[in-house]
């Protein structure tokens, strides 16, 4: 019976060779991809704390009030330099740094980053280990260094329990053995006789970061050894197969079978079935032959397969290929004893056979194969499942073959499988925030511009990211906070509307954005300053102070405080208002400010009282400019002991910026070709006492008259159209009115001779003629007041230069303009 058991070679790989030996190169670490260095769009810094640099001549008040106005205290300096420390609102240190980099005599400014180094073990033969490099495992300890909670079974040749480097790590294990009389050999003593077990153990999850020997993959898990081959390096199925299952049924993780042979066992692939169904990542190297032939337990299902590089990142000379290779890892290879491009690890502290049979040193040395190979992709399996337990062993399977580097070709091949892996991609894939945090909505019921804004956590997130926008696109969104609180305090938001998202990172990188939440800010009140008398009596300023977002301000005027009856004194984004010539009495005073959205909450109410005066003011009395042209007479009633008046004209019904057009006796004013607009109107009157109040505010509407006379000559009709880049004429002829000497047409449509297509219009003007023609277009175009008149038309005089050439230029009102 015992003979029909499959004979199983254990897969050092290695070649005995003359004692040679070299000391050991050392191996550069570079400082790129920090430790504490968040993902490429995040970065660390200190909270609460900016770096700025003055310029010299910049003046202490200066600094002073900046400082002032972003509410930061200066908390020291920085020895040997310029450069001062400042404490500012945690959360707002980019947003400050930027204001502060704008402002005048400030040089820079810019948050106090934090620099670090990758993180390398302190282990003295750590820089022999070219392997770690090769799988960027210090930058993927920065994430973790594994899980004291995952346990990796070697199922091999023992382990040396004894080993400074192992003994922390060692759990209780088992030995299968069967000599070959068929003596069954089991108890809870697995010894390494060999040193190939504890060599593999080493790589996986030796001791680190202890200032002894070497750096293990994983540095947090836990070894199960397993002796399931004998001294010389070989086993049963049957034995293999046991330890299997006592490794599913007492603990194992991962079960790393860094062993192997031609021949399939259906026993075996039960025993890994049941392994993987009981959700336990079985690993195997893919053997040492050069060959493609299938190879178990690597050719098993359930299994993940490793093969071999060397230093170069190429295959291993040794490594098997085929159709089951899914991954790589660093396996070495070596042309004589010791030789550095071996794999560095572990070796039993007492004489095994690889030390008195093969020449291997004690302690450490170097050996080859894809039994190296397969222990750095169980360690990277700890490193994964100690950062996410939930994982399925397909899953973590997946993750490591999926961020592998591919070596080429392109995508799988038989050689390198999915590529080398790289422990780093692979964490970052897992360590990523994959849900967005919770955001909440905000409570801000009051509207105004000071809330609290709240967030959930999400798993592994070190960070959150939050941004503003006063669009629901975020088209120019701004950072509102950077840090790890889950809350946020906004203070002083201008009005509007505001949207807010946030994204959870870490070391690894960014979460998906959260959902959006908005919130209204209403405009706030102006603060309406104490009224300041002016020389007169009746005179007096009004004054405010600015609300963010607003776009204009309005205030009220009325005779009582409880402002049932009301009148506009002001309209504009001025923040200041004279009054003059008030009628007597007491008047209060309010504002508000408004924007394109809404209008906001009313100031306190001021007042001022003006003593009655002895003059009434003249009624003015309306003006009748129906022709709309710009001549019409000013009228107003005479008052008694008035011996002269003063009107004052302007262009809005506020006056802010008014122009006296009239001082005299006389109660009439006659105007003569004014330009053209809406022109506001009040008189007042005088004696060499007193002076009356202004008078209620009258207007008159003068209308532009647009004339476009153009004069062509040396042409012969009819001619190509003239085109024009605006004007309404596009339309067609109605309400214009055309002029030609020659009668020619003006505007007209493409069904014209032989129109052209002007600028995608169907209608153009051109004008045009025999020597003498002359031509013009006009129309009665009443123009707000508001508005510039090129904002609607266009038009053009053809002029005949010196050279014979045609100018162009815009004409209004005979005047022209452009």
């Amino acid at each position: 019976m015992r003979h029909s058991q499959k004979w199983l070679r254990w897969l050092v790989g290695i070649v005995t060779l003359l004692g040679l030996c070299i000391s050991p190169s050392g191996v550069f670490i570079t400082a790129s991809n920090a430790r504490s260095v968040l993902s490429e769009s995040e970065s660390v810094f200190k909270p609460g704390a900016v770096l700025v640099l003055f310029d010299e001549q910049t003046a202490r008040h200066t600094i002073d009030t900046l400082l002032h106005t972003i509410k930061a205290v200066q908390t020291g300096s920085i020895y040997g330099s310029d450069v001062v420390i400042l404490k500012v609102a945690e959360g707002q240190e980019l947003e400050i740094s930027s204001y502060l980099s704008a402002q005048p005599g400030v040089l820079y400014a810019e948050p106090d980053y934090q620099s670090a180094i990758a993180l390398a073990p302190n282990d003295p033969s750590f820089s022999s280990q070219w392997a770690h490099t090769k799988l960027r495992s210090t930058q993927a300890w920065d994430i973790t260094t594994g899980s004291t909670a995952i346990n990796i079974a070697i199922l091999d040749t023992g382990i040396d329990a004894t080993h400074p480097d192992l003994a922390s790590k060692i759990l209780p294990g088992h030995s299968f053995l069967t000599d070959q009389n068929g003596q069954k050999y089991e108890d809870a003593n697995p010894v390494d006789l060999n040193g190939h077990g504890t060599h593999v153990a080493g790589i996986a999850a030796a001791i680190t970061n202890n200032t002894t020997g070497v750096a293990g993959m994983s540095w947090g898990a836990r070894i199960i050894p397993v002796r399931v081959l004998g001294e010389n390096g070989s086993g049963w199925n049957s034995d293999i197969t046991a330890g299997i299952n006592w490794a599913r049924t007492h603990g194992a993780d991962i079960i790393n079978l860094s062993l192997g042979g031609p021949d399939y066992s259906t026993t075996m692939q039960d025993a890994v079935t049941a392994a993987h169904n009981a959700e336990v990542l079985v690993v195997a190297a893919m053997g040492n032959d050069n060959s493609s032939s299938p190879f178990y337990p690597a050719a098993y299902d359930h299994v993940l397969p490793v093969a071999a590089t060397n230093k170069n990142n190429v295959r291993s000379y040794f490594s098997n290929y085929g159709t089951h290779v899914d991954i790589t890892a660093p396996g070495g290879e070596m042309s004589y004893l010791h030789d550095p491009g071996g794999i560095y690890s572990t070796m039993p502290t007492y004489a095994v056979y690889l030390t008195t049979v093969k020449g291997y040193y004690k302690n450490y040395d170097r050996l080859q194969g894809t039994s190296q190979a397969a222990p750095y992709i169980s360690g990277l399996a700890a490193l994964i499942w100690s950062v996410d337990a939930t994982l399925s062993p397909d899953a973590v399977a997946n993750i490591i073959t999926s961020t592998a580097l591919d070596l080429q070709p392109q995508g799988w091949d038989q050689y390198y499988g999915y590529g080398l892996a790289d422990a780093k991609a692979a964490l970052d894939r897992v360590n990523v925030p994959s849900t967005a945090p919770l955001l909440y909505t905000i409570a801000n019921a009051d509207k105004d511009g000071d809330y609290l804004v709240r967030l959930g956590t999400a798993p592994r997130a070190t960070n959150y990211r939050l941004e503003v926008s006063a669009n629901a696109g975020f088209e120019a969104a701004t950072l509102a906070y950077s840090g790890p609180n889950l809350q946020h305090q906004v203070t002083g938001q201008p009005a509007g509307t505001w949207y807010y998202r946030i994204r959870a990172s870490n070391v690894s990188g960014d979460s998906p954005w959260s959902t959006i939440v908005q919130t209204g800010v209403l405009l706030g009140a102006p603060v309406l300053m104490p009224i300041a008398s002016g020389v007169e009596q009746d005179t007096y300023s009004l004054g405010w102070s600015a609300v963010a977002g607003a776009q204009g301000y309005r205030l009220q005027q009325a005779a009582t405080e409880a402002f049932t009856q009301t009148v506009v004194r002001y309209l504009g984004d001025a923040l200041q208002y004279d009054v003059t010539g008030q009628a007597g009495g007491a008047w209060f005073y309010r504002v508000q400010a408004f924007n394109a959205a809404e209008s906001g909450a009313w100031s306190t109410i001021r007042s001022f009282t003006v003593p009655m005066s002895a003059l009434a003011a003249p009624n003015l009395l309306t003006i009748e400019n129906s022709d709309g042209d710009g001549n019409y007479v000013v009228q107003w009633t005479a008052v008694p002991s008035t011996t002269q008046y003063t009107l004052e004209e302007s262009d809005t019904q506020y006056f802010e910026t008014p122009v006296e057009v009239y001082t005299g006796p006389l109660s009439v004013y006659t105007v003569i070709n004014h330009a053209g607009g809406t022109w506001y109107y009040r008189v007042r009157g005088h004696n060499a006492v007193h002076s009356s109040p202004w008078s209620a505010v009258r207007n008159a509407v003068v209308i532009s008259w647009i004339f476009a006379p153009s004069i062509f000559r040396q042409y012969t009709a009819p001619f190509p159209p003239s085109t024009l880049s605006n004007g309404n004429f596009e339309a067609g002829v109605a309400g214009w009115v055309q002029y030609s000497l020659m009668q020619y047409p003006l505007i007209v449509d493409r069904t014209y001779q032989s129109m052209k297509d002007p600028h995608g219009g169907d209608w153009a003007v051109w004008m045009g003629g025999v020597l003498g023609e002359v031509a013009y277009i006009q129309q009665d175009v009443q123009i707000h007041d508001t508005a510039p008149y090129l904002t609607y038309w266009h038009w053009i005089e053809s002029l005949e230069t010196v050279c014979g050439a045609d100018t162009m230029r815009v004409i209004v009102n005979a005047s022209t303009v452009d």
